[in-house]
């Protein structure tokens, strides 16, 4: 595999706060996620990547470019990168179109080129109908929309988007992820998520930050396998209390819902049943990288969508 995009021992420091701590990886041309929760450091992360924030320390190298290198080869690295944040960096009381006019300009475009590619991309993100109406008009997934064709505007090998689904509903979620893969194809698409399915789905490799560090990388289904191969049981119990059950193995648990791997599941799931006045509710779960990211980091993560 080439080397799209090398990271090596990058880190980040404010003031006492190490937000990035020796992050190691390559990517090349697949779509690769980084997932962990809220405070993990996946912004963080990607804004020195795609050349928004110096690292403290460390090399980033896009397609053999150093993003932070001297000169041209800062600028070639640069130029080979479309960055979607999360914050979407529109002006809400202008037209979708304006903005992406606006993009465009500050790319280097002329202004008929501007706005012939601006027209070309609201039609390609499905937003062609509504060039004319403001940010503030648009749903949080045409927003997203806009964000990503923002991010298209210079053509980039690498596409880099920072939470692309952060608090979409799963019908808009798809959506974005429709238009999403149509417009990568033969691109190198690198995106954060908090959401372990949304990871799952759309990552052909995944790392697992926690706490400024990588926690693991993998294909998905094969970090499944190897670190949670049986299905996980989720029980709300009565109380706090700690419960231990034969067939069960204790994963983690967040207030009164604990999560057990079922070792034997129908002895795990028998057993639990009879803890009458303990337990409130039993569900069954296939595992999924939430659960890999509770046997890798020892911490609880919320699934979204489940």
């Amino acid at each position: 595999m080439v080397d799209v995009v090398f990271v090596d021992g990058l880190s980040k420091v404010f003031s006492s706060l190490r937000a990035v701590d020796s992050v190691s990886f390559t990517v090349g041309r697949e779509f690769f996620s980084i997932m962990g929760p809220n405070g993990s450091g996946k912004t963080t992360l990607v804004s020195m990547i795609s050349g928004v924030l110096r690292p403290s320390s460390g090399v980033v190298r896009i397609m053999g470019f150093d993003m932070w290198g001297s000169g041209g080869e800062m600028v070639k690295a640069r130029s080979l990168v479309g960055y979607a944040p999360q914050k979407p960096p529109l002006r809400f009381d202008v037209s979708a179109y304006d903005n992406l006019v606006w993009h465009c300009l500050i790319r280097g475009l002329g202004l008929v080129e501007a706005r012939s590619r601006s027209r070309e991309l609201l039609e390609l993100v499905g937003l062609g109908e509504h060039a004319g109406k403001s940010v503030w008009k648009l749903s949080g997934g045409m927003v997203r929309r806009l964000v990503i064709a923002s991010a298209l505007v210079g053509e980039p090998e690498v596409l880099v988007l920072d939470e692309p689904g952060s608090g979409l509903d799963p019908g808009a979620l798809d959506s974005l992820w429709s238009v999403i893969l149509k417009l990568s194809k033969g691109r190198t698409v690198l995106f954060t998520s908090h959401n372990p399915l949304e990871a799952e789905r759309f990552s052909d490799r995944v790392t697992i930050m926690f706490k400024g560090r990588v926690a693991v990388t993998g294909r998905p289904l094969e970090l499944i396998e190897r670190y949670t191969p049986n299905p996980i049981v989720y029980v709300t119990l009565a109380s706090e209390r700690i419960v231990e059950v034969e067939g069960c193995s204790l994963l983690g648990r967040m207030g009164r819902i604990a999560a057990y791997e079922a070792v034997d599941q129908s002895l795990c799931v028998q057993n639990l049943l009879n803890l009458r006045g303990l337990v409130e509710k039993i569900e069954v779960r296939k595992p999924g990288l939430g659960e890999v990211f509770k046997k890798v980091t020892g911490a609880f993560m919320e699934v979204e969508g489940r």
